[in-house]
């Protein structure tokens, strides 16, 4: 009789161990909305705008300035890639004193140099911040490549 306890004692560990062991293997996702193309393309006022241009090693921060004026060289900023959180968090912290909550929208542009990783680890701070404005561009302007050079 004492063996049966045993057994069926296992039988209920092996269970509970199947049941925790696919309930952890379970792939979380974070959602990404992604515009029609179709449509006319959404104009964003330049000063609620941040721009992160994504490389390597270094993330360049365009503050609420149009990438094709003069202040743009000036008003660059090189972050560390590993730094990026600490520099959005306070730019944001800055736009929302300013211009109020939720106005800030992140413009992601990634260079030749940087790699997916990168763009996964901007979007993983971007969701850690809660900021819910933000595009993906692929293309830089010939202004833009002269500037991040």
């Amino acid at each position: 009789m004492r063996i049966i306890w045993i057994i069926l004692a296992l039988l209920g560990l092996f269970v509970a161990f199947f049941v925790v062991a696919t309930a952890l293997s379970k792939p979380s996702t974070m959602t990404l909305n992604v515009p029609d193309t179709k449509g006319p393309k959404t104009q964003v006022d330049v000063h609620k705008t941040l721009t992160l241009y994504l490389g390597d090693k270094k993330t360049y921060l365009l503050d609420r300035v149009d990438p094709n004026t003069v202040n743009a060289a000036k008003a660059l900023v090189a972050v560390p890639t590993d730094s990026l959180s600490g520099a959005i968090k306070r730019v944001k912290q800055q736009a929302e004193a300013t211009l109020g909550t939720d106005s800030l929208v992140l413009i992601i542009k990634p260079l030749p140099t940087s790699s997916y990783k990168n763009m996964v680890n901007t979007l993983d701070v971007l969701a850690a911040l809660k900021i819910k404005k933000y595009a993906l561009v692929g293309e830089l302007t010939e202004e833009e490549k002269a500037l991040v050079k």
